[in-house]
């Protein structure tokens, strides 16, 4: 579950923050209003007509099958076990059909925008994450430079050799064609990633933000609760970004979501000598999301 809100630039923010229900499934990209639909109550047989008897029937089944922690803690061995005894091929043959087929929109475009049309009928809207595998050193950027560079300009990156920032600059422009999509009125949400990669995907995520929500919030960042950090520390990061967003006269789109990434950054700060940064109950992370600046403003 997520909760997603925005802020107008132009409204006071202490006003009683405006929720929305966003659905974590693709829809066809056609025209779109301009808010996300209200959420589908799954207690309503309706909400599933798109969906055949065997469609139930593997989603049922990938459901019990997480039901067991045990299975779930230990799917990484499994799947490299499997990997040993079936092959490369033969564990592909297993899994497409079951557990890919069932996150997965599909393989082609057609596939994709097929699964879409079926979502596009329960009002369902597409929901696209942005991935940005490029690291920035911690340096003092400012979202002005940001822009310049998405938009072109040949801009020097402080503590990027040349070809790191040949490969930044690229990405930054592949982020601004995507971004061009709110002209659509097509929202980007972008994901929040790891905690390393985090500051850099923020500080450009921010950046499109202020290119793009000049008028409405089109391009969101997520904020995770998952993660041990005390509540002060995640609310100010809240409230600098919205200070900034009111500084720069632009919407914020913010993504509330618990999280994930769990196994990655345990083992990175096992590795690097660092405590677990992770909660360790669910019930953990689930009441740092009620009580989050953004949930409890929200409600």
């Amino acid at each position: 579950m997520m909760l997603c809100c925005r802020v107008r630039a132009s409204r006071p923010w202490l006003l009683p923050w405006k929720t929305q229900a966003a659905a974590a499934s693709g829809t066809f990209p056609g025209k779109q209003s301009n808010h996300p639909s209200a959420a589908l109550s799954f207690d309503d047989p309706s909400a599933f007509r798109v969906k055949s008897f065997s469609e139930l029937l593997r989603a049922l089944g990938v459901f019990c099958f997480c039901s067991f922690p045990m299975l779930v803690n230990n799917c990484g061995k499994l799947m490299s076990i499997s990997r040993t005894l079936l092959g490369r091929r033969g564990l592909s043959l297993l899994l497409r059909p079951t557990v890919y087929a069932q996150f997965v929109a599909g393989e082609s475009e057609s596939e994709i925008a097929q699964a879409m049309r079926k979502m596009s009928s329960l009002g369902l809207r597409a929901m696209l994450a942005v991935k940005l595998t490029t690291l920035i050193a911690k340096q003092p950027y400012d979202l002005t430079m940001v822009v310049r560079a998405m938009d072109g300009e040949a801009i020097c990156f402080p503590g990027l050799d040349e070809h790191e920032r040949a490969h930044f600059l690229c990405a930054l422009r592949r982020l601004n064609t995507i971004a061009e999509a709110s002209v659509n009125k097509v929202r980007v949400l972008v994901d929040a990633e790891y905690t390393y990669m985090n500051p850099a995907l923020s500080l450009v995520t921010m950046a499109m933000m202020k290119k793009f929500n000049r008028d409405d919030a089109w391009i969101w960042n997520t904020y995770q609760c998952y993660l041990k950090a005390n509540i002060s520390e995640s609310k100010s990061l809240v409230l600098e970004a919205l200070r900034l967003s009111q500084d720069e006269g632009f919407c914020l789109g913010v993504k509330l979501v618990r999280g994930a990434y769990m196994d990655k950054e345990r083992t990175l700060a096992e590795k690097e000598g660092r405590p677990d940064p992770v909660h360790t109950s669910w019930e953990d992370t689930n009441e740092r999301w009620t009580n989050s600046p953004m949930s409890s403003e929200a409600h």
